[in-house]
Formats: C-alpha cells, structure tokens, sequence
C-alpha cells in the first residue's frame, strides 16, 4: 500500500513539473503579445498577398519588437519564413547627442519589403527583396535636411553596387553636389541577421 502511494505522488508531481515546464515555454513564446502593425503584401510574386507583422513585448518597461513574415499559399495557410528582433529599432540621433530608439514603419511595394524610419527633416528606409526563401537588403534611401538650406539625399541600389549623393539648396532649388560611385556587398545583407546603421552604407 505504501508503495502505492509513493507511486502515485511521484506521478502527480512528475505531471506537475511537466506542467510548469510547458507553462513557461508557453510564456517564453508568446510575449510578444502586441500586435504594433500589421501589414498585407504580395511578397514572391505569386499575387497572393502575404503577412507581415510586428509585435511587442509587454512583459517588460523596455521596447522591445519582433518582425515576423509569413508568406500565405493558395489554400491560406501561413508560412512563417523570418521571425527577428533585430531590424525593427532603429537607433536615432536626437538633440544634444542623445541616442533613443524609434520603431520602424513597414510597408510593402512592389514585392519590396520596406521598414521606413520618419526623422524631424526627411527620412531613410531599408528595402528588402525575397531570394531563395530569405530576404536580402536591396536598396537604402536617405533623404535630409540641416535645417538651413541644404537636403542631402542618398539612393543606394545594392543589386548594382550604385550609390548616388545629392546635395541641393532648397531655397533656390540648385544642386550643390553630385556623386556617384560604386560599392560591392557581397553577400547581400538578409533581414533575418540585419542590423540597421551599422555602418557608413546602409
């Protein structure tokens, strides 16, 4: 009979270990439990349009948010293909030098993967293109302005290696410099693993 018991404890207490344990993963998975932005897209060109979304995480004070991309197939069924942490804060430069992180915007055109980042004078965005079931960075844009009288735009096609700088004077619409040069990235940056203003191109 105590045998019995003893036998009967130790399975009640194994299931309720086992219950904790999948308690926590359950948690662990789902705190992202904020929908921020939902977007619709066709993004492999197969005119279904497929699912982007960013969640937030609300068990903590601090900003945290994932990018998930699925793509949809004829039936309706998502595929999810990225799932990231990393390419949806962006750090900004604010007054004074301080450095605070903005959420980015996304949107979808053309089959193009967008995160759009609004500064106070202009703008820059990270264009991603679906390639062998990954996303590779295909094109930054930057445009800004000093807040004086000049607008500084960058367009950088990373599919060519072009990489064009303007500088105009928009108190009388005349351009003060131009450029143009050529830059090889190889391998093609992916959304999965990309980190925004990491460095002097994208």
């Amino acid at each position: 009979m105590l045998l019995r018991i003893l036998s009967e404890l130790k399975l009640v207490y194994t299931v309720l270990f086992v219950s904790l344990i999948s308690l926590n993963l359950l948690y662990a998975q789902d705190r992202f439990d904020v929908i921020a932005t939902s977007v619709l897209g066709d993004l492999n060109s197969d005119s279904i349009s497929d699912l982007v979304l960013v969640k937030m995480d609300t068990s903590t004070s601090n900003k945290v948010y994932k990018l998930e991309v699925f793509l949809k197939d004829s039936s309706g069924n998502l595929k999810q293909i990225v799932e990231s942490t990393n390419p949806i804060i962006y750090p900004i430069l604010g007054w004074n030098n301080i450095v605070a992180d903005r959420m980015s915007t996304v949107s979808i055109e053309n089959g193009v993967l967008w995160l759009n980042v609004e500064l106070i004078r202009g703008f820059y965005k990270h264009g991603f293109k679906l390639k062998n079931n990954q996303f590779e960075l295909i094109n930054y844009v930057y445009t800004n302005s000093d807040g004086l009288s000049k607008i500084t735009s960058i367009d950088f096609n990373l599919l060519t290696g072009v990489r064009n700088i303007e500088v105009v004077d928009y108190t009388n619409d005349k351009t003060i410099s131009k450029q143009t040069d050529t830059i090889r990235i190889k391998p093609l940056p992916t959304l999965k693993e990309f980190k925004p203003l990491q460095n002097e191109w994208y």
